[in-house]
């Protein structure tokens, strides 16, 4: 009986889990948003890992976060939490910025990836809890 009931309850139990954890890369990301526009504001420019204006507007930078590289959006104010299950790429271009989040969220071969540019639409490109 506790074998069928189990059956029952962890499908069921699954699909908010993976909400509860897709939460942390949906804040994250409207926070670099945000941050990113403060940032144009002030230096006319996104910013994407460096601290010096860059020389020729047609070079791209990327920096990467995660949970062991926590401060790297320091600079915009940005943290990742020790406990952070998503890595973070963000890379900015001129006037465009784009940040991307990817996890595996249940150790299958299906990445969770969520997105977000200088237009601030949140984009589920990949979901993990799906399968």
């Amino acid at each position: 009986i506790l074998g069928i009931l189990a059956a029952l309850a962890i499908p069921r139990f699954l699909p908010p889990s993976a909400q509860a954890k897709m939460a942390e890369a949906k804040q994250i990301l409207k926070q670099v948003y945000v941050m990113e526009q403060a940032y144009l504001q002030e230096y006319d420019e996104y910013w994407a890992g460096v601290d010096e204006r860059w020389s020729e507007p047609a070079h791209e930078y990327s920096v990467i976060a995660d949970a062991e590289n926590d401060r790297k959006f320091s600079r915009i104010g940005v943290a990742i939490p020790a406990t952070g299950r998503y890595t973070y790429t963000l890379t900015a271009r001129d006037q465009h910025f784009s940040c991307r989040a990817t996890a595996n969220l249940d150790k299958d071969p299906t990445m969770d990836i969520w997105s977000i540019s200088q237009t601030g639409e949140l984009i589920h490109e990949t979901d993990d809890s799906a399968d």
